[in-house]
């Protein structure tokens, strides 16, 4: 009993001074967890009171023996002006330390997060695993979130990642029927190497869902949506099917393109830090409708009520007389031109 206490305060000593010997191991938090939840956000800028646990904290370039050790790991992928960011570390063997890594992007998917396993001996990372992400654009949005857990019982912990993801489709008629992809998959840590395996069994999908659930879902599965369909029936309540409507906040109105770019601007400084209410910098457009430029708060809102708590935000911090219009209606039609959305009747398609 003595020499397996002896070897294991020897092991624990070994992970101390092996982690000691990173020299920017300092700029992450360690952990120890049997599970970690890894899960991001679209379209969000970190504040200092953001409470988001892989916020981390900002990789300098004066950082250089981390980006020496980055430099060999030609997975990942950054443009000189994206943004690392130190979150967690861990000890994953004697030799091997495993960092978790925020990027911010100049452009395209926002703030995905990666595992880099580092090898203490060899100085430098060696392996990458793409743990999380999340987009939402005009018509499609997705995410992606992975577990890091031991799900073959062999001390290592194992990545089970979920990937989400919706696409709109227009018909003839101009109604949007959205089209839903999931998929589930297990990538083993197996003698230092990432074995990925695709779920199929529908049971074991459900199982993990339930021991393992999602940060946040785009919508209820087949059969909750079953349910709640017939309890409304049941108790005569409307229960609104599809996407029929497709509210906007306009926040002003010009005559001249050039005045409609200057309140863009205005509130992109305006509202650079918010993240309530399907507000960000970027979600604003311009639609010249009737001959006037509108600046328009364009986040896809397919019911009311959630539009009209936007139009609360933006009478409060913008325009007083912002107000809430059904898009399908108001412009049911629009092609891109100088920078614009012009909108134009049906009849008057190419």
């Amino acid at each position: 009993m003595r020499k397996k206490n002896l070897l294991s305060l020897f092991y624990f000593v070994s992970i101390l001074s092996a982690s000691a010997q990173i020299p920017f191991a300092h700029l992450f938090k360690e952990i120890e967890t049997t599970k970690l939840h890894v899960y991001t956000h679209a379209r969000i800028t970190f504040t200092e009171t953001t409470t988001f646990p892989f916020k981390g904290k900002k990789i300098e370039k004066s950082e250089k023996a981390f980006w020496k050790a980055l430099a060999d790991t030609s997975d990942l992928k950054y443009d000189k002006y994206d943004e690392l960011f130190a979150t967690y570390h861990f000890a994953v063997s004697k030799d091997l330390e495993a960092f978790i890594v925020r990027q911010s992007m100049s452009e395209g998917i926002e703030n995905p997060v990666y595992y880099l396993l580092y090898d203490i001996p060899k100085k430098k990372f060696v392996k990458m695993y793409f743990l999380a992400h999340a987009y939402g654009y005009e018509s499609a949005s997705g995410t992606t979130e992975t577990w890091l857990v031991d799900l073959n019982n062999d001390g290592y912990k194992d990545f089970l990642t979920y990937s989400l993801s919706e696409h709109s489709i227009m018909d003839t008629l101009g109604d949007v029927e959205f089209v839903y992809t999931e998929e589930t998959s297990v990538t083993f840590f197996e003698k230092g190497n990432l074995k990925k395996v695709m779920v199929q069994d529908s049971s074991l999908i459900k199982n993990l869902r339930k021991d393992f659930p999602l940060y946040r879902s785009f919508y209820p599965n087949r059969e909750t949506i079953t349910g709640l369909v017939s309890l409304c029936k049941e108790n005569q309540i409307e229960y609104a099917e599809g996407y029929k409507e497709e509210w906007v906040v306009i926040l002003s109105s010009d005559e001249t393109l050039e005045g409609a770019l200057t309140e863009k601007k205005k509130f992109e400084k305006t509202f650079v830090n918010e993240t309530r209410y399907g507000v960000s910098p970027w979600s604003t457009e311009i639609y010249k409708n009737n001959g006037r430029y509108y600046t328009v708060l364009d986040s896809y809102y397919y019911k009311r009520p959630q539009a009209e708590i936007a139009q609360r935000l933006m009478q409060q911090k913008f325009n007083k007389t912002a107000y809430v219009v059904n898009v399908k209606k108001w412009c049911s039609y629009y092609e891109y031109e100088k920078g614009c959305r012009i909108c134009k009747k049906e009849k008057h398609r190419k």
